[in-house]
């Protein structure tokens, strides 16, 4: 979730003053306002600060997974079964816990920001702290981008994350390979990935690599909520629009 570029990357009004700030959460973000005070609140770490804040706008940036590969991203924002979900390639990835955020805003004092929504916006889930593990436990969604990538390079297939088309296309590929039954011989002989994927592997010369990675990525404890919702032990992310308040300025924001 450290994505402080990305986030600097989507700034489209810094805040002079806190008389500014303020003004604008009443006026675009008066349910956010109103669940902070009822003790609601969805926190960001970003290692660089603005003493104040600043309004962003997620879809004026398109963020890759920070990290990582970024094939599970193409899949989630392609995938139907994500279509009510914000796309995460557009989207403020936050908490409820302030903890984490902190350990996101790095050695940057002053980097943890109350985030408010404004008025309207689809709010998101993970049901885990780190949408990584929210799909399995034991796996994240990082070893599962190794894994793809080490199929398509066997495949001598482009391993571009970039696009979906380019991805879906070659995904298409490793189908017609797994109809000859032959994507088991694109496995390592051995390591972490042959233990830990072998099955998911074998499950793919029968199913197709295509629908054994939607199966995988496929929501789970992932859902829509509302702002009176926040969880305070999970990832959430939205796509549009928020204030971001540095929280040294809480107390300011209390009175309103």
């Amino acid at each position: 979730m450290k994505l402080s570029e990305a986030v600097r990357d989507t700034v489209i009004r810094k805040f002079v003053t806190m008389d500014e700030a303020m003004l604008v959460l009443e006026t675009d973000c008066s349910e956010a306002l109103r669940q902070f005070h009822n003790g609601n609140r969805i926190y960001r770490g970003i290692s660089r600060i603005d003493p104040i804040g600043f309004m962003g706008d997620s879809r004026v940036h398109v963020r890759r997974a920070a990290n990582t590969l970024n094939y599970h991203t193409l899949l989630v924002d392609n995938d139907p079964a994500w279509e009510k979900f914000p796309k995460r390639s557009t989207s403020f990835i936050c908490t409820g816990n302030k903890n984490t955020a902190l350990d996101y805003a790095g050695t940057s004092a002053g980097g943890l920001y109350l985030v408010f929504p404004f008025d309207g916006t689809k709010i998101a889930a993970a049901g885990a702290g780190d949408f990584w593990y929210s799909f399995n436990k034991e796996i994240s969604a990082n070893k599962f981008n190794r894994l793809i990538k080490h199929l398509l390079q066997n495949a001598r297939l482009d391993v571009s994350d970039e696009s979906w088309e380019t991805f879906y296309k070659n995904l298409t590929k490793l189908d017609e390979i797994a109809e000859r039954g032959s994507i088991t011989e694109l496995m390592p002989g051995a390591g972490e990935l042959k233990w830990m994927f072998e099955p998911y592997v074998k499950e793919m010369d029968n199913l197709g690599v295509l629908e054994v990675l939607r199966n995988f990525f496929k929501p789970r404890d992932h859902r829509i909520i509302k702002l009176s919702e926040i969880p305070a032990d999970e990832e959430i992310w939205f796509s549009g629009k928020a204030a971001f308040i540095s929280l040294e300025n809480s107390s300011q924001i209390e009175k309103i």
